[in-house]
């Protein structure tokens, strides 16, 4: 983990402060928004010791947190996006027949124009395409990050294109398993969660997601009855009952079919924050800074956020949040400030966000410097 130490004056030691954000969707990765937190922090803390700590939970910046933490040969394959366009995704080869495969890279929305978002054609059939150039590279444990998907499908691509014949639709769907890749049977497939929400129902992957991916209201009830007839046949289909479990609605249902293959979940912050060795930084921090593009009801339910914030509670480490726009009472930290109302609009945030965000870093440095 990258630090900058400072030599401190008049004897007095240096702060040690954890830099760990997650990107802030569409306008910063983790890496850019801690390099601007630390510029931020050195202009009124200059004698601080800033640890660089780029985080991820599964979703957008995982390759990157993982290749900064572990050796990593970075691999691209040549596959489709949601829309069925061809786009050439990276997927990182961790050695010793392990990959970790970031589906944002394939079916990401941050690859799509605000007016291309459309969850009812959107489908996950590049991250089926990237596991297979995974494992025709030898690879037979498969780490599959779950978020910032543009898509509400099920899984149902990713298993087309793993051989699963899918015919007919609604109550008369039919699954064919008798070409699926063989080598699936042998492999180790762990999806990276972002969330715990099951698949269906009111906190499901189509009412609680679909509707930043493109979803009108009107759509949410018959998007839900497409993912309830799926998830019928296909637990018929594959002999696993698994809607329920916490994650498969994760990418809009992709977490379901990572299940159905015989995959199991994990909290992707935790797994890829062990990884990184936060939690033996903070052992020795005086604050952590962490963040993100949006503060809301769901950034305690899985997100990177809500294990730091969880980490430095225990450590007994005060917490402080910097996010893009904040939606809901920040009581786990210490403070949270808001670039929306730093810049006085989220217009004037997005444009200029690295600017804000230091600035933000800049005055907590003096607070509590």
């Amino acid at each position: 983990m990258p630090t900058t130490r400072r030599r401190p004056t008049g004897g007095r030691p240096a702060l040690r402060v954890v830099v760990a954000p997650l990107e802030f969707k569409g306008t910063l990765t983790a890496l850019q928004a801690v390099e601007a937190i630390c510029n931020g922090l050195a202009e009124s803390i200059p004698e601080s010791e800033l640890v660089r700590q780029p985080m991820a939970d599964g979703g957008p910046g995982t390759l990157d947190v993982v290749s900064a933490a572990a050796s990593l040969a970075m691999r691209r394959a040549q596959v489709h996006d949601a829309l069925g366009r061809g786009i050439a995704a990276r997927w990182g080869d961790l050695g010793d027949g392990a990959a970790i495969i970031e589906s944002a890279q394939a079916c990401g929305l941050s690859l799509l124009a605000p007016h291309e978002y459309d969850p009812l054609r959107a489908d996950t059939r590049g991250v089926g395409e990237i596991i297979l150039e995974a494992l025709d590279a030898g690879a037979r444990r498969l780490f599959v990050g779950l978020g910032g998907s543009a898509t509400n499908d099920g899984g149902r691509g990713l298993l087309e294109a793993l051989g699963v014949r899918i015919t007919g639709q609604g109550s008369e769907l039919s699954f064919d398993l008798a070409a699926i890749d063989t080598r699936l049977e042998h492999a180790e497939i762990v999806g990276l969660s972002d969330v715990r929400n099951s698949l269906l129902g009111e906190d499901g992957a189509t009412y609680v997601f679909a509707p930043q991916k493109g979803a009108g209201d009107e759509q949410l009830a018959s998007l839900e009855e497409r993912m309830a007839a799926f998830a019928d046949a296909a637990e018929i289909a594959f002999g696993r009952a698994v809607r329920s479990v916490d994650g498969a609605g994760a990418a809009g249902g992709l977490g379901f079919a990572l299940l159905l293959l015989g995959g199991r979940l994990l909290p992707g912050a935790e797994v890829l924050g062990r990884l990184s060795g936060i939690d033996k930084a903070l052992e020795s921090a005086d604050a952590l800074v962490t963040g993100e593009g949006t503060y809301d009801e769901q950034s305690m339910s899985g997100k990177g956020v809500g294990f730091l914030v969880e980490l430095s509670r225990r450590a007994h480490v005060p917490a402080f949040g910097f996010f893009g726009r904040v939606r809901r009472a920040a009581l786990e930290f210490e403070d949270v400030l808001s670039l929306e109302d730093l810049a006085g609009s989220l217009a004037a945030a997005l444009a200029q966000p690295h600017v804000h965000l230091r600035e933000a870093a800049r005055q907590l440095g003096q607070r509590i410097g």
